[in-house]
């Protein structure tokens, strides 16, 4: 897109009453990230939305340069056509990221944000890079945990009794152990990490980079499925 001056970020994907599928992205527009759309009825020809300009920029809210859209789009219940996702904005004053809940229509017509961030913005600069599922009574996200201070990242997941929060740590699934393992996938560095649930298996994708114990280099990043079960 013309907006889009150099890299995209996948967000997630829906079906249009009309056919089509919508897919949101988050594209460069100088200074940082914003969100638009492309469609498409067969995957092979795309048309870009919203005559070729974003649906959300930084400047629709305080203290953001920069804001993408994570990898999953959920149906709301019982009100067919409108979606929600989750949203990521980096904050101006700080540089750290902070998690929303966006609402919207099939045609981005209406498009509304929780008015709160739903995961804590200190310590982590991290980000949630997939879904919301809901796990008996809590509803559970996943996401990337940095420390500046050095310490290696963190694949951590949070729970809510509510969609919008705000959600609590309970668990860190993967970490960073560079020295103990180097030939683990994940004993360099974790990535972003998304949680989702299809139907009938929660699972999760993970961003891995092991380090080659024999020269010290590190691997080509590779991507690992995480299954687990609801209880664990």
């Amino acid at each position: 897109p013309a907006w889009s001056s150099l890299w995209s970020i996948n967000g997630g994907m829906f079906r249009h009453s009309d056919g089509r599928f919508v897919w949101i992205f988050a594209g460069w527009s100088g200074s940082g990230y914003s969100i638009g759309y492309i469609t498409t009825t067969d995957f092979n020809t795309w048309t870009i939305g919203n005559s070729d300009a974003p649906i959300i920029v930084p400047g629709d809210f305080a203290d953001c340069y920069s804001c993408h859209q994570a990898g999953s789009v959920t149906a709301v219940e019982d009100s067919p056509g409108d979606y929600w996702c989750i949203i990521i904005l980096t904050r101006t004053s700080d540089g750290k990221n902070e998690t929303r809940i966006m609402y919207f229509d099939e045609d981005f017509s209406t498009i509304t944000f929780s008015a709160n961030p739903i995961l804590a913005t200190t310590p982590y600069y991290g980000t949630a890079g997939g879904g919301i599922v809901k796990i008996g009574s809590y509803y559970h996200v996943g996401y990337l945990y940095i420390n500046q201070v050095g310490a290696d990242r963190e694949i951590r997941v949070a729970k809510s009794a509510t969609l919008e929060g705000p959600y609590t740590d309970y668990q860190t699934i993967l970490a960073g152990t560079s020295g103990v393992n180097d030939a683990a996938p994940w004993s360099n560095n974790v990535d972003n990490f998304g949680l989702f649930y299809d139907g009938a298996k929660y699972y999760g994708l993970v961003g891995a980079t092991s380090k080659w114990s024999e020269s010290g280099n590190k691997g080509n990043r590779e991507q690992c499925l995480l299954d687990f079960d609801e209880n664990t």
